[in-house]
């Protein structure tokens, strides 16, 4: 059982979407992270007037996998605009999300090559969040 006082969030697996059609307006996974310790999916498009249930799996720090649905019921007049945006993506494709940390050039401040680093509320983790983000000489590193 998960307990949010000896447990966190600490990487999202899969976001799927159920009954998706091959519409362009469709409702479209952009980013996913985890923010506050909770998961976040960040969507664009959707055709009005119909749900559509997603399904987020994810992984704590204590080696549990959770899995939740959700249904999602996209209002409006017409359908939302595909998202046209060009968001932000590491070399290999990794999203990069907007609690990301930014170096002072505008580089990304990640652990390995897909494992962006997020801000947390007063402290920086490492991308599993098994431990604090430390200065060479031991300090914990304040956001």
């Amino acid at each position: 059982m998960f307990d949010r006082n000896t447990d966190a969030l600490s990487k999202i697996f899969s976001v799927s979407i159920a009954n998706k059609t091959n519409d362009p307006s469709e409702l479209t996974i952009l980013w996913t992270s985890i923010v506050n310790g909770l998961a976040c999916v960040f969507l664009g498009g959707g055709i009005t007037d119909t749900i559509r249930s997603l399904t987020v799996t994810a992984a704590t720090r204590n080696g549990l996998t959770l899995s939740t649905t959700v249904e999602l019921t996209i209002f409006g007049s017409d359908n939302c605009t595909p998202c046209l945006c060009d968001y932000p993506t590491l070399p290999d494709g990794t999203d990069i999300p907007p609690n990301a940390m930014v170096l002072p050039c505008g580089s990304i401040l990640t652990k390995d090559v897909s494992n962006v680093i997020i801000k947390q509320a007063s402290r920086l983790y490492t991308s599993d969040l098994s431990h604090y983000s430390l200065y060479p000489n031991g300090k914990v590193i304040l956001s």
